[in-house]
């Protein structure tokens, strides 16, 4: 679901569709942050080091992005992501 949301921030779909993530990360942040006095201090540097591992994901797409095709994969991924979701 993460990628294809970075799928759908690159602007290379019409419409932007995956927003669920996103959504459940920034309330999952949040609660972090009102709650972080009351959470074991190992989950909570556990779940800061996840946070940092997705923001990397992002990173990821850019060698797909750089080559000749790479525009193409997405879109039949985001294509094929899309009608997956649709069906569940």
């Amino acid at each position: 679901m993460e990628v294809l949301e970075l799928i759908d921030n690159t602007d290379l779909v019409e419409k932007r569709t995956f927003t669920e993530h996103l959504y459940n990360v920034d309330s999952f942040r949040e609660q972090m942050s009102e709650n972080k006095n009351d959470i074991p201090s190992d989950e909570l540097s556990r779940n800061g080091t996840f946070f940092n591992i997705e923001g990397l994901l992002g990173v990821s797409l850019t060698p797909t992005l750089s080559m000749p095709s790479g525009n193409d994969t997405l879109l039949r991924f985001a294509q094929y992501g899309e009608e997956v979701m649709e069906n569940v």
